[in-house]
């Protein structure tokens, strides 16, 4: 048995119109709607109803048990040591255990992870993924602050602890610790060398009309658009002011840009670049620093590229999930029931918007979460 509640109930229920979440909206009077939250492996997870009505009293036992499979794509994958994993049973394992529908869990999986064939019986797959944050995270007081971190990239520390050899990485692989950050840039954006595969899509692609396009970092785009106005003022042809805007941008980033840090080094190419702590990773897009922040250790046993294990980034990104309920409900109302939201509206109004600020994003996740509603 459990002493948690592995039922919640409530006296709403979710409206969708097609695959986009629309809110809640009361049910009649004199009904409840139950969803099963918790189930463990081992555990077995039972609740008795009791409803009374004209002098009559009826009773039913429900039991929690775990779903066969979540829709009918995904199911499988493979992590960064080559074996094969089940998304499915991931996703309701933790699920289970912190009382987040895994529907949901998958359903935000698919707007964060990359994707990969890997062929065989699994096909398309989830694949963890790496994105370092040039324009942004470089530049946090948090990294400049971070120098006895083991991770620290230095002209004497380079590679210790070695970064590891993980498969099926996207978008790119691990880079090796010693770039500068104008390195990074030129491996990985349309900047400088118009390569038209993904590696060089991440960071400034170019556009069909050959000007740059560097969302979603809006300060640097608001930089480059002032370039490029500049030299269609000076009546340019659209294709000649394309060009020098590009030119312009290469040489202030490269040789005058400093992120905004006073007293440091000028231009990308004198700045090292801190690829494995100003990075998120993993099946749900985690920084390294938030990760730190929901209790992974800081030291040397413990990779910042480790919160691509799927075992580790599911672990602490639903810890993180529930504490994010438990704080915005209040302790007695999450383990409870009928909260206020409603359940969906729980996690679509107080968990989504606290893990990505962009204003679509729940909206995203929850649309996505549809294909994978639990099946027997």
């Amino acid at each position: 048995g459990s002493s948690k509640n592995p039922v919640y109930w409530e006296k709403k229920y979710a409206v969708w119109s097609g695959n986009t979440f629309a809110g809640m909206k009361n049910l009649p009077a004199g009904l409840i709607r139950l969803v099963g939250r918790y189930w463990e492996e081992g555990k077995r997870y039972k609740v008795k109803l009791t409803a009374s009505s004209g002098g009559k009293t009826g009773e039913v036992i429900i039991e929690v048990k775990k779903p066969g499979r979540l829709g009918k794509s995904f199911a499988k994958s493979k992590d960064v040591f080559d074996r094969e994993i089940s998304i499915d049973d991931t996703c309701i394992k933790y699920g289970g255990q912190y009382g987040i529908p895994p529907q949901l869990i998958k359903g935000q999986m698919q707007q964060e992870a990359g994707t990969y064939n890997f062929g065989g019986t699994i096909g398309q797959g989830f694949a963890p993924s790496y994105r370092y944050e040039p324009y942004t995270v470089q530049f946090w007081r948090w990294v400049r602050t971070r120098t006895s971190n083991p991770f620290f990239v230095t002209e004497t520390n380079v590679n210790d602890p070695p970064v590891p050899n993980h498969l099926y990485v996207q978008d790119y692989t691990y880079p090796f610790p010693k770039k500068t950050v104008w390195d990074m840039i030129v491996d990985h954006s349309q900047l400088v060398n118009n390569i038209p595969d993904k590696e060089h899509r991440v960071y400034g692609v170019r556009r069909a009309d050959g000007t740059m396009n560097f969302a979603p970092y809006k300060s640097i785009q608001a930089i480059y658009d002032d370039f490029l106005r500049d030299f269609l003022r000076r009546r340019l042809s659209s294709e000649e002011a394309a060009q020098k805007a590009n030119e312009e941008m290469i040489t202030y980033l490269r040789d005058k840009w400093d992120g905004g840090v006073t007293g440091g080094p000028k231009g990308l190419k004198n700045i090292k670049a801190q690829t494995r702590i100003a990075s998120s990773y993993g099946l749900l897009q985690m920084l390294y620093s938030t990760a730190l922040e929901r209790e992974y250790p800081e030291d040397r046993e413990h990779l910042p590229e480790g919160l691509n294990v799927t075992s580790t980034m599911l672990l602490l990104s639903m810890k993180h999930q529930k504490k994010i309920l438990t704080e915005r409900l209040s302790p007695s109302v999450e383990a409870g029931n009928n909260w206020p939201e409603g359940f969906e509206n729980g996690f679509y109004l107080l968990v989504y918007p606290k893990w990505n600020t962009r204003e679509s994003y729940p909206a995203q996740v929850m649309r996505k979460s549809q294909s994978y509603l639990p099946q027997r």
